[in-house]
């Protein structure tokens, strides 16, 4: 005997497969959009990282470089100013003497020795009061009028070395008799030992020993 469906039941059937189709077919749907906007998804852009980066510090031991010693040149000679102390020694124990009337240390101690027959001559009469001779003349230091001055008093406005002699340029203040002057002069002292004096002039002559006349 066969079974029959009645109509109302094969309508429900064909609903409930219809409405299961219908959902099948919206899960099939989500599914699809759910994937898609996965594959769509932008990578993400890293970001900078604020933390400074450590610098890598050197272990290796630094070893200071060496600072350069200056090496001290030596002025020239030409240039100097000062007057070496044994120098300065030579010429003041030279005004001593003039300020004493020492004849002696003035033109023989304190004075390298004459080397011409004239300027031994002058050196005679000077200290002497004769020439080589033995003849009496002058002028005589500190008796004849024109080596009468007596040093009283000596400023030195001016060095320089020249060659090998201090070139010694001196402002005098001398009395003759009762009256006071200046006057200048230059003493040419030897830069080395045994820093003797060379020539004693008075400016407007060369002689050895000019100095002493006026």
């Amino acid at each position: 005997m066969k079974t029959r469906f009645k109509p109302q039941k094969i309508s429900v059937l064909i609903l409930v497969l219809l409405l299961g189709a219908i959902l099948l077919g919206l899960l099939v749907w989500r599914l699809s959009v759910n994937n898609a906007k996965v594959s769509v998804q932008p990578t993400p852009t890293p970001i900078a990282s604020s933390t400074p980066t450590a610098t890598p510090v050197s272990t290796a031991t630094s070893t200071p470089s060496a600072t350069p010693v200056a090496t001290a040149t030596p002025t020239p000679a030409s240039t100097a100013t000062v007057l070496p102390t044994k120098v300065s020694a030579t010429v003041d124990s030279f005004y001593k003497a003039y300020l004493a009337k020492d004849s002696k240390k003035l033109l023989s101690d304190l004075m390298t020795a004459p080397q011409t027959n004239s300027e031994k001559e002058v050196q005679s009469l000077l200290w002497k009061g004769a020439d080589l001779d033995g003849i009496a003349g002058g002028p005589t230091l500190f008796v004849s009028s024109v080596a009468s001055a007596i040093v009283q008093k000596y400023d030195i406005t001016k060095t320089e070395l020249v060659g090998s002699n201090w070139k010694v340029t001196v402002h005098e203040t001398v009395q003759v008799a009762e009256q006071i002057s200046g006057r200048d002069r230059i003493l040419e002292v030897q830069a080395s030992d045994p820093f003797l004096i060379n020539r004693y002039l008075n400016g407007q002559s060369t002689g050895k020993y000019s100095g002493f006349l006026d």
